[in-house]
């Protein structure tokens, strides 16, 4: 791999740590992050593909971008939106912070 190739698939991490953040803390719209992250990811992943292996046709390229991207877009989306909706709220929190069991020792 050489070195601009690498650095596609770091950016491609990047836009899909902070499309976790994002969507997690809840500072976009859903569908707006989303949308973002798959158009973001594509491109990344077709320039991952043409920088590793020139003579790679750009069709190959596109499809193949286009399929990883939109799968590991979605899968952050989904995870992301798991753990907000399923995170405790502030008044769950305090009623946890003041009913703590007992210790066991």
């Amino acid at each position: 791999m050489n070195a601009l190739s690498i650095l596609f698939l770091l950016i491609f991490f990047l836009i899909l740590f902070l499309t976790y953040v994002i969507v997690r803390r809840g500072w976009l719209d859903l569908t707006t992050s989303a949308g973002l992250c798959a158009v973001m990811s594509i491109f990344t992943l077709i320039g991952f593909g043409l920088s590793r292996e020139p003579a790679l046709a750009l069709v190959h390229a596109i499809l193949a971008a286009v399929v990883i991207g939109l799968i590991f877009t979605g899968a952050i989306i989904v995870m992301a939106s798991f753990f907000r909706v399923n995170e405790p709220g502030e008044a769950e929190k305090a009623y946890l912070s003041r009913n703590k069991p007992p210790s066991s020792n």
